[in-house]
């Protein structure tokens, strides 16, 4: 990290958070994607971007505004950023969110429920033609008959917030 990166990190809560705590726990669950603990640690880290990014962008942005209002305001940036079924956020965010949701509660959430997290290790699948192994890593059972592998849904997320904490 050069100074200006730091100086940066420094003045930015969102980034520092990023930074310190978002990425690395992903990077840790992508350096072993079957593992169950790393992957609900990181869905949790990537999940608490939505309120890191408010509180340290925007909830400043409305002077002597009231707890109620900032409350509000916060519920419709999650929506913007996670309400996938109405169309306005993305839908890997979302199901993330949704996750996290589940695991901290120990209730489903929007049919999601940690519990459907199920680990896929490598010596269990085969192989593509191409040399990639199928099926490696946590993969999430949504509902009856919908999948989702946690690594590109994580993958997403991180591309997701590297854009929007860097302004593109």
């Amino acid at each position: 990290m050069n100074e200006l990166e730091a100086k940066e990190l420094a003045s930015d809560r969102a980034w520092e958070w990023f930074k310190e705590i978002v990425e690395p726990t992903v990077t840790e669950f992508l350096e072993q994607p079957d593992s169950k603990r790393k992957g609900c640690l990181a869905i949790l880290a990537v999940a608490s971007m939505t309120e890191h990014y408010f509180h340290a962008r925007l909830a400043d942005l409305v002077p002597s505004e009231s707890k109620t209002e900032l409350k509000r305001r916060l519920g419709q940036f999650k929506a913007e950023v996670r309400d996938y079924k109405q169309g306005t956020g993305a839908f890997p965010i979302g199901l993330v969110a949704d996750l996290a949701n589940a695991t901290k509660h120990v209730e489903a959430k929007n049919g999601v429920s940690h519990e459907g997290m199920i680990p896929i290790p490598a010596n269990v699948c085969g192989t593509m033609k191409c040399g990639w192994p199928l099926g490696l890593g946590v993969e999430i059972l949504v509902g009856a008959n919908q999948e989702w592998r946690l690594v590109e849904m994580l993958e997403f997320c991180m591309t997701f917030w590297r854009q929007k904490l860097s302004g593109k």
